[in-house]
């Protein structure tokens, strides 16, 4: 595994690390999301509906292959490495 790491593109680091990035900004959010929806539900009013924790969420919003290597090529065109 070290060896591919070596391999892999200042382009493909940075996809790397914006995608991590991306990934920890969206666990702190469910997080944060999951608390004010449990203090909300704790401080309804008797008889009233609980909010539920989660939304019903599609997956479409992943890039295909094409997308991928289209983008993958603009940066590593800005970055000068293409």
């Amino acid at each position: 595994m070290p060896e591919e790491y070596e391999r892999l593109t200042t382009a493909q680091l940075a996809l790397l690390e914006k995608a991590d990035e991306q990934r920890f900004v969206q666990l702190g959010t469910a997080i944060r999301d999951a608390v004010a929806n449990a203090i909300a539900n704790t401080h309804r009013k008797k008889g009233k509906k609980a909010i539920p924790l989660y939304k019903k969420v599609s997956r479409g919003d992943h890039m295909n292959k094409a997308e991928a290597a289209a983008k993958m090529a603009d940066i590593q065109k800005k970055l000068g490495g293409g």
